[in-house]
């Protein structure tokens, strides 16, 4: 694939790419950590319902978005398809501050999320055309940064509007996609787009969607990414729940018991923490190795979630939620793009990323039992056990992972221990 304009590594270029992560992880925020869970809970009197539009959202992205990398990798145009995927999912968020049946909404959600989801694949799959080797692990951190960042501007806002209180969830989801828009537009302006090799059509696709298996099987073979990618469908199945719940959590009576704002101040605290985390683990994981820091960001994970619901104390628990959930979040997500790439060539990086995005999206393990589980016992220690111990077999599949990485196509070297020059 052919850059068209741009050098890599310029200014300009990585910030544009960073600010789209800003822009997802804002609407992720606001839409599916926050606002929707408790606005179906109240509309229905079930913590469940969110259950209704996320999990069959993410089985059809499971389907799909590893054939769309695999057709990105044949025909190009990732950054078309990241803009044109973002617009899908605007417009489901402006369409759920507008509806009042929960079905409606979760249907709605539903399509937005998978809008979502393969946007996540095209923009990912820029990476190594947006930066260096040497400084992918520090641009990806500079990107998972400015996402919390974000997070941090938009929850300030809801306090300092009363946004959510005086105008309800539906002005948070006006808002969720005024912010994805805005912060898409250094994206569109700066980010080169590559050349295209061929044209998008329904039979290739469909011809990819039923090679997903052996597809899998052939990028699984590469040295070890099987066991990464075992490993991260059971970390990323303990984040995604944690992402759907933490704000739940904060604010139910079984939980912390905050009011709104405490709630709000929490979710601050968590994402200066990941800002913190995002940027230091990059620099950190490009003079170490993906492998060591993405292992070092889940133990800092579960070590957080453990200390939120055991810890003796409300400002202990909260402080172990914010701190070392937040670094360990973004640290996963930083370090794990880096350990991705140091195991695939970038001729292959769309293709890998692919997979890595089917087994994010197949992390459905803990969510339906989560929320039944709080449902039924209306108490949370049951269900964080279970989350703590599937974010610890995850980290045990890691550490048996390889952490070398390949020069060029089908050339495995070592990680490196410094940072080249």
């Amino acid at each position: 694939m052919v850059r068209t304009s741009g050098p890599k590594d310029s200014f300009p270029v990585v910030v544009g790419w960073s600010l789209y992560d800003l822009a997802n992880t804002v609407f992720y925020l606001l839409v599916v950590t926050i606002c929707l869970p408790k606005h179906l809970a109240e509309l229905t009197g079930e913590e469940s319902r969110i259950n209704v539009g996320y999990l069959p959202a993410m089985v059809a992205s499971a389907i799909l978005c590893p054939a769309f990398g695999a057709v990105l990798q044949k025909i190009g145009g990732a950054k078309g398809w990241t803009l044109a995927l973002t617009a899908g999912c605007v417009a489901s968020t402006l369409a759920m501050a507008v509806l009042d049946s929960w079905v409606a909404i979760s249907a709605v959600f539903g399509f937005g999320l998978v809008c979502y989801q393969l946007a996540s694949v095209s923009y990912q799959s820029l990476l190594p055309h947006v930066a260096s080797p040497a400084k992918a692990g520090r641009v990806s951190g500079l990107g998972v940064a400015l996402g919390y960042l974000g997070n941090v501007v938009a929850l300030a806002l809801l306090i300092w509007t009363a946004l959510e209180k005086t105008h309800g969830v539906e002005a948070v989801f006006f808002l969720a996609a005024l912010a994805f828009l805005l912060f898409t537009i250094p994206f569109a302006w700066f980010v080169p787009a590559m050349e295209k090799r061929g044209k998008f059509h329904g039979k290739l696709f469909a011809s990819e969607i039923a090679g997903t298996l052996g597809t899998l099987r052939r990028v699984s073979s590469r040295r070890g990414f099987g066991w990464f990618l075992i490993g991260n469908f059971l970390v990323c199945d303990a984040i995604n729940t944690v992402l759907l719940q933490v704000s739940r959590y904060a604010e139910h009576p079984s939980g912390l018991g905050l009011t709104v704002d405490g709630r709000t101040r929490l979710m601050i605290t968590i994402n200066i923490a990941a800002v913190v985390g995002g940027l230091v683990i990059g620099r950190l994981a490009d003079r170490t190795s993906g492998k060591a820091m993405t292992m070092f960001s889940g133990a800092c994970l579960a070590l957080g979630i453990a200390g939120a619901e055991w810890v003796p104390g409300t400002w202990f628990r909260q402080g172990s939620m914010a701190v070392l959930g937040g670094v360990g979040i973004a640290g996963v997500w930083t370090a794990g793009r880096l350990w991705l790439l140091q195991m695939n060539p970038e001729e292959e990086a769309s293709e890998a990323f692919g997979m890595y995005g089917l087994t994010m999206k197949l992390s459905l393990l803990s969510l339906p039992a989560f929320t039944l589980l709080v449902d039924v016992t209306e108490s949370y220690r049951s269900p964080i056990l279970l989350v703590v111990a599937i974010l610890l077999l995850g980290l045990l599949v890691w550490w048996r992972t390889p952490a070398g990485v390949v020069a060029e196509a089908g050339a495995p070297r070592e990680a490196p221990t410094s940072n080249p020059q």
